[in-house]
């Protein structure tokens, strides 16, 4: 439990540090650029969600994929429903890291669209304290064909709040 703790612990004592960012761009949009705490940050949450074990919701039913994946190549992607998730056990099996890989694949998306999308707001480290209980413990490492589209669409929400429909539309998709 207190890794939990002091996953919430440090995002909630950084938003306690800092001043909200009142700057912003000439279209009315904050800055994105990562700074080092930030790809930190990225790297911390994709290992703790990549590198779980048996936690989550759907941890037995996520292998009925990989087993699949054994069988599969990239040319049948195609023929199959939730083709972006079958993706990532071809891969992950393919290079031999099993279901491991496939949760830090998904830890990786689902954690840079957490970070782009709390960087966008006047709080950002709140923001990330506020998420890290329900939407990091929970989503991001219960479900992760879950959080992995919910990853995509926070990157695709900052593309929409630059007025970027094409981009929008190809990230939610």
């Amino acid at each position: 439990m207190l890794p939990y703790w002091l996953f919430f612990i440090f995002p909630a004592m950084a938003a306690l540090a800092t001043a909200p960012m009142t700057r912003v761009r000439g279209d009315g949009t904050r800055s994105i650029r990562l700074d080092p705490a930030w790809v930190l940050t990225i790297l911390l949450l994709t290992a703790v969600i990549g590198f779980r074990y048996e936690v989550g919701g759907d941890w037995n039913n996520y292998f009925r994929y990989l087993f699949g994946a054994y069988s599969l190549t990239f040319e049948d992607l195609g023929n199959l429903e939730d083709p972006g998730y079958w993706a990532l056990n071809i891969l992950s099996v393919r290079l031999g890291w099993g279901m491991t890989g496939v949760n830090t694949f998904g830890g990786l998306i689902f954690s840079v669209g957490l970070v782009v999308f709390c960087r966008s707001l006047p709080r950002p480290w709140l923001a990330l304290a506020c998420a890290i209980p329900y939407l990091v413990i929970v989503v991001g490492m219960g479900y992760t064909r879950q959080a992995i589209a919910v990853g995509l669409a926070m990157i695709g929400l900052m593309a929409l709040s630059r007025k970027r429909l094409f981009a929008f539309a190809v990230w939610v998709l």
